[in-house]
């Protein structure tokens, strides 16, 4: 993996300079300002090789290195894994990929073993198809929604389209009313699959629908929801929070993935400290990491995912104090 920091004039200059020389493939690890607080800098990561997809990655031989440095690393890995209470198998695989990889450092050895065995995928900033998010009641599925559409206002979307299926739900409609007032953009309901295929076809920006809170395990629920997805060329992308019971949480996803839901948003990172229920969720679901949320507040957005970023937070939550602010720091 090559890590590399871009600095211009703005952000948008930095990300062009990053997806000429790196590609489209290429990783975004972190984004600030210079020292200056002028200029825009864009660090950004990307793998030296690609497999052919679907084949197996080989594994790369580790240059001879001092045993210190060896047992620092397995230590470090070690630690962050029983302290995250990461699932056995989990644990296994990533260790082994840990020792099979070329590395300077804990963290980047815990990065490249993570990009072995997950698959990361970052939601576009203005996505193509329409995004219903969906996920159990409580998920904070309206929140990561308002987040979402102000990304997209501030990469330019010309218009953004917010409708809610959640019509039942005492405050739901007010809530995400709220959001839209704020956002200056129009919300519509839909109260049925025939009323969501009927606005969906009139859409020409990105469209965000939100969905109530269902719970997995009721099969009632879950047909119906899989009729709103059925509406039109959907893509659901399920929303979890963090903390909750590592076996209920991957049980859920294992059954919305079953809908069709390939990418995954963990919110309320603040709120949780042990966040080996994540990594047991992304193997049940089969599902890329998408985002995380680090805040209920809608002006802190939504924070893309990847191997690295991920690593660092594992493995400083691991060691540091688990503070909301350590975490952005992290991240």
């Amino acid at each position: 993996m090559r890590i590399k920091t871009f600095t211009a004039h703005t952000m948008t200059e930095a990300m062009a300079q990053v997806r000429a020389e790196m590609g489209p493939e290429a990783i975004i690890v972190s984004t600030g300002s210079g020292r200056s607080g002028r200029n825009a800098t864009v660090t950004a990561a990307i793998e030296t090789a690609r497999a052919a997809p679907g084949a197996p990655r080989p594994a790369r031989r580790r240059p001879p290195q001092p045993a210190a440095d060896d047992i620092m690393q397995a230590q470090a890995l070690d630690h962050a894994l029983d302290f995250h209470n990461v699932p056995e198998e989990i644990t296994r695989l990533l260790t082994r990929a840990a020792q099979a990889m070329d590395a300077d450092s804990a963290e980047m050895a815990f990065a490249a073993a993570l990009d072995t065995v997950f698959h990361f995928q970052p939601l576009a900033d203005r996505p193509g198809r329409p995004l219903m998010l969906i996920g159990p009641p409580g998920a904070g599925k309206t929140v990561t929604l308002a987040k979402l559409a102000a990304r997209a206002l501030l990469a330019g979307a010309p218009q953004v389209r917010l409708i809610t299926t959640d019509v039942a739900r005492a405050g739901a409609l007010e809530q995400l009313a709220t959001y839209g007032d704020a956002l200056e953009l129009p919300l519509t309901t839909a109260r049925d699959a025939d009323e969501l295929r009927r606005q969906i076809a009139t859409d020409d920006g990105p469209t965000l629908i939100d969905s109530a809170g269902v719970n997995p395990f009721d099969s009632a629920d879950m047909d119906s929801l899989k009729a709103l997805l059925a509406a039109g060329d959907i893509e659901p992308v399920l929303v979890l929070a963090a903390g909750m019971d590592a076996g209920d949480m991957a049980d859920a996803a294992g059954l919305f993935a079953a809908l069709g839901a390939r990418r995954l948003v963990i919110t309320r990172l603040d709120a949780a400290r042990r966040l080996g229920a994540i990594l047991a969720t992304a193997q049940s679901a089969g599902a890329a990491l998408a985002e995380v949320s680090l805040s209920p507040y809608v002006a802190d957005g939504l924070q893309p995912v990847n191997p690295v970023s991920l690593a660092r937070l594992l493995l400083h939550n691991a060691a540091q104090s688990h503070s909301s602010s350590s975490k952005k720091a992290a991240l």
